[in-house]
């Protein structure tokens, strides 16, 4: 997926104004020439309209502040972003994409995320294109006097406060909508809250009635979340249906470019669409070689707690195959537990790079078995088919073992680290290392990205899952467009000790803390923790399954 070749899309707009083309070549948020931000100062001060060009591969732009609106320009121009594949991070104090012109606002090829509103536009209409706009605080996209069209859109995960917000918001506009799906906002929040009527084109999702999805090919009240699951490639998310879902190959070859959406021929990332029988609803086409029985959706509902010991505790369907105290093994510094993918056996680590295996988990070396003298070794993640996994140190080494391959270090790559706490697969087979302060650090067959991290922090962070981060003191960090699903400082949730790992199922993700308390975030069910009991060490790690 990542490094495709994006193939230009034909958007719609008017034809009567000059446009002007301005391109973003950075990802730095900084108001300097080929950024984004440069590029909405400058269309606003242009009297014409804009379409700005993302070039592609640029994966994430992260704001550190509001983006400039966009006012028209001096008149009542359009403006149209052509996101070629790039995710742009908001803050939750600010909206993300925000125009008051009358002219209208086209977003495509991008996704929208971590802002108060993704999109807001008081002035003209608003049309999204092969895009995604999910874990926004309010509205996913909201106009205050226009319509909205989407054309392969996938809105979701939005409005985690309630009503008002929806996913879609207009205050008199219309709707209309082609292949795309609306679902998973909480606390009582429609999908979509429309003003004026809402139009079907066909082939439409969404997990609630409000959208008035009942043309053909729609699926009202059918999106199930167990169905939806997010894979964080080079420091971008991509969110996408598991194999089997209805959304996947639901609309006919035939129909794949009707109603407004001539001419579309590949996803938000490049891919060509269709992929299998059909074309997929939504923003993101499921490739085939995307592993079919590994997604986080497909787990079983069950976590597994480890201890510093080798304790091992399960909770739901989880399956307990063994510890280390159980074998009459004492140990005082295992750092971590991961699962095979059937969930029927598991690997620890210790410090020293040791390695022990349980159940169906098979024992494919461990650092003292090559000789090699570590005490800094601080997790452990297995391959997408539990034939392997890696091992990381605190400077960012990284060690693999069976089919797990070895894509690049920090050491390796002559950056200096002593913070780091963890590492994640994610479903490309990458790896990321995660330090202290939020750095993330991406290997894998397509290259190396780094993101530096925060500049501050309350607490510092103690995990990584696949898309996520978790600080001791509960706050979560969703990386890309990995649906945030709550933390416990947003519930106002002090944990008596620190929180020490994420394990995700689907778009929820469960936390547990040092004292063998679990916190179930974004409906995963809480299955049970061991808060209270007489623990031999403290807990170091979970992980689902």
């Amino acid at each position: 997926m990542a490094g495709a070749l994006l193939t230009s899309v034909a958007l719609p707009g008017p034809a009567a104004d000059a446009l002007t083309i301005l391109t973003v070549t950075s990802t730095a948020d900084t108001n300097t020439p080929g950024t984004l931000r440069f590029a909405l100062t400058t269309a606003d001060a242009t009297n014409d309209d804009v379409e700005i060009d993302v070039q592609a591969g640029l994966l994430g732009i992260p704001l550190t502040a509001a983006l400039p609106s966009y006012t028209g320009g001096g008149g009542n121009h359009s403006l149209t972003i052509d996101g070629g594949g790039v995710t742009v991070y908001g803050q939750s104090s600010s909206d993300v994409l925000v125009s008051t012109s009358s002219g209208s606002l086209t977003v495509s090829q991008m996704t929208v995320t971590g802002g108060a509103d993704g999109i807001h536009d008081s002035g003209g209409d608003v049309t999204v294109i092969n895009a995604t706009i999910s874990g926004n605080q309010g509205s996913g996209i909201l106009t205050a006097a226009g319509d909205v069209s989407l054309v392969y859109a996938t809105v979701v995960d939005n409005a985690p406060s309630g009503s008002p917000d929806a996913n879609v918001r207009t205050a008199g506009g219309d709707l209309s909508s082609f292949g795309s799906v609306m679902a998973f906002t909480q606390d009582g929040a429609p999908d979509c809250s429309v003003g004026g009527s809402t139009t079907s084109h066909g082939f439409n999702a969404s997990d609630d009635a409000s959208c008035g999805f009942t043309a053909p090919g729609d699926l009202e009240n059918r999106v199930p979340p167990l169905d939806f699951s997010t894979s964080c490639h080079l420091s971008a998310c991509t969110q996408y249906w598991v194999p089997g879902s209805p959304l996947v190959d639901a609309i006919p070859i035939a129909q794949c470019q009707a109603d407004g959406a001539a001419g579309i021929t590949v996803d938000e990332i490049g891919t060509s669409r269709p992929q299998g029988s059909g074309c997929d609803i939504g923003a993101i086409e499921l490739e085939p070689a995307l592993p079919n029985c590994l997604c986080p959706a497909q787990h079983p509902y069950g976590y597994s707690l480890v201890g510093a010991d080798g304790g091992v505790f399960t909770f739901g369907d989880a399956s307990f195959v063994g510890s280390l105290p159980e074998l009459g093994i004492h140990v005082h510094d295992i750092v971590g537990i991961t699962t095979v993918a059937a969930g029927n056996g598991y690997w620890l680590a210790d410090t020293n790079g040791g390695v022990f295996a349980f159940g169906s988990a098979q024992f494919e070396g461990s650092l003292p078995a090559l000789g090699i003298d570590v005490h800094d070794i601080v997790g452990i993640v297995s391959t997408l088919d539990g034939r392997g996994y890696w091992l990381v140190g605190a400077d960012g080494g990284v060690f693999a073992f069976g089919d797990a391959t070895y894509d690049g270090s920090l050491p390796a790559r002559g950056i200096v680290a002593k913070n780091i706490v963890g590492i994640a697969q994610d479903y490309s087979g990458d790896y990321s290392l995660a330090g202290a302060n939020g750095s993330v650090f991406t290997f894998g067959p397509d290259g190396f990205a780094g993101w530096p991290g925060f500049s501050s922090l309350s607490r510092p962070v103690t995990g990584i899952e696949n898309g996520y981060l978790v600080g001791a003191d509960g706050g979560v960090f969703s990386l890309g467009n990995a649906p945030f699903d709550g933390s416990l400082p947003a519930d106002h949730i002090s944990p008596l000790r620190p929180v020490v790992g994420i394990a995700r199922s689907g778009i929820a993700y469960w936390l547990t803390s040092s004292d063998g308390a679990v916190f179930a975030l974004g409906g995963v069910p809480y299955l049970g923790g061991m808060s209270g009991s007489a623990l031999a060490a403290p807990v170091v790690g979970i992980t689902s399954g």
